[in-house]
């Protein structure tokens, strides 16, 4: 069995590789001690105090790419001897994809090792959730209410603001594109244009490998301040408004 998980982080790959040269994914996991010598030979020991150890060596280290052995000692399995491969992909816009692959480890080793949860403990602690983007119109007191239009290729979200203009935003390559009433979403400001970072459906989306890092995907969210949100994954958007 090997494992693979991927997630996308809000940094760029240089300072996902400084990252990792510092421990942080080892800093991720529940060791009580952690020593490393990040450098092509050097060792590492991670101690769960008595349940068992997980030690190895940087058998290479490149910017983008670094292999480790991965040795587990204890925890009340076999001793065992795997690989990991970690690969850091920059993606553009300060955005780059992390990616795992564990080789051969036991199913239980995986249940304690939690890759899944340790990389999204990376991700939040690497970069900021969510960003307002900037828009030439305001959601607040919307005329008329949110409509979308969708098909394969492009989803096409209108309203009308304030000011009885009519917007329209066209989203490319879109995943996914609904609306939907709900009193806050996220804990997401309201009445404004979001882009979420370390979406959880796109690594998803990745993982299972339905999109590819050559997708360029986005996670939005738009809301009025009446309680009506859209949420789309695509691959950018653009904007037109249309004087009254």
């Amino acid at each position: 069995m090997t494992i693979h998980k991927s997630i996308l982080i809000e940094a760029d790959a240089q300072a996902v590789f400084e990252a990792i040269a510092r421990g942080l994914l080892f800093e991720m996991t529940d060791a009580t001690q952690i020593s490393h010598d990040f450098r092509p030979g050097g060792g590492f020991e991670l101690s769960f105090g008595q349940r068992g150890t997980i030690s190895g060596n940087y058998k290479s280290i490149e910017s983008h790419r670094i292999e480790v052995t991965w040795n587990v000692c204890g925890f009340d399995l076999p001793d065992e001897k795997t690989l990991l491969l970690l690969e850091i992909q920059a993606t553009g816009r300060q955005q780059s994809q992390l990616a795992v692959t564990h080789e051969n480890p036991s199913p239980n080793e995986f249940e304690w090792a939690n890759w899944k949860s340790i990389l999204s403990q990376c991700q939040k602690r690497l970069g900021k959730q969510f960003q307002v983007c900037e828009v030439p119109f305001s959601l607040n007191d919307l005329e008329a209410d949110f409509q979308l239009a969708a098909d394969y290729q492009e989803a096409r979200l209108s309203f009308r603001d304030w000011q009885n203009r009519q917007v329209e935003i066209r989203f490319g390559n879109v995943f996914k594109a609904c609306i939907f009433n709900a009193n806050g979403y996220r804990n997401l400001p309201s009445a404004c244009l979001v882009e979420i970072f370390h979406s959880e459906e796109i690594s998803e989306l990745l993982e299972c490998g339905l999109a590819g890092p050559g997708d360029d995907l986005h996670h939005y969210v738009l809301s009025s301040n009446q309680e009506r949100w859209a949420e789309l994954l695509a691959s950018s958007y653009s904007v037109q408004v249309e004087p009254a």
